[in-house]
Formats: structure tokens, C-alpha cells, sequence
């Protein structure tokens, strides 16, 4: 797992692929999990090619509950 963000109605879940080979991670395939929250269900999956590794995932429309410093939590 590389990043969350979490909503009212989801999950957001960054994966990377799994590298030891240091070169490789800035040419990686990362994917977001989008998860419905109410069931835990992935609803959608999207694939970055050649992308790298995925460290941060953030809201821009909605409150992101997965910030400690969140002011409208």
C-alpha cells in the first residue's frame, strides 16, 4: 500500500509494484484502488504506466479523513 485517502463514500488506495532493483521504482506501473466504502468493494482501479513509485494520494474536491491536521473533519 502506498497512500490513502478516505471520504464520506470511499476509499482511495495507492499501490507500487514491488521493486528492489532502485532503478527500477522510477519507472514502476502504480495503480489507485478506489473502494466503495460501504461494502469495501473496488469500483474502479486505474493504472499509471511508467509512472514510478506512488508515495502520496489527496483530495482536491472532497474532505480527505485520512489527515491528521484535517480542519473539516
Amino acid at each position: 500500500m502506498r497512500g490513502l485517502s478516505v471520504t464520506d463514500n470511499y476509499f482511495y488506495i495507492g499501490g507500487s509494484d514491488i521493486c528492489f532493483d532502485g532503478f527500477k521504482r522510477f519507472s514502476s506501473n502504480p495503480s489507485i484502488y478506489i473502494l466503495d466504502k460501504q461494502r469495501a468493494k473496488p469500483i474502479e482501479i486505474y493504472t499509471f504506466s511508467g509512472l514510478g513509485d506512488m508515495y502520496e494520494i489527496r483530495q482536491l474536491d472532497d474532505v480527505d479523513f485520512s489527515l491528521s491536521d484535517s480542519k473539516n473533519k
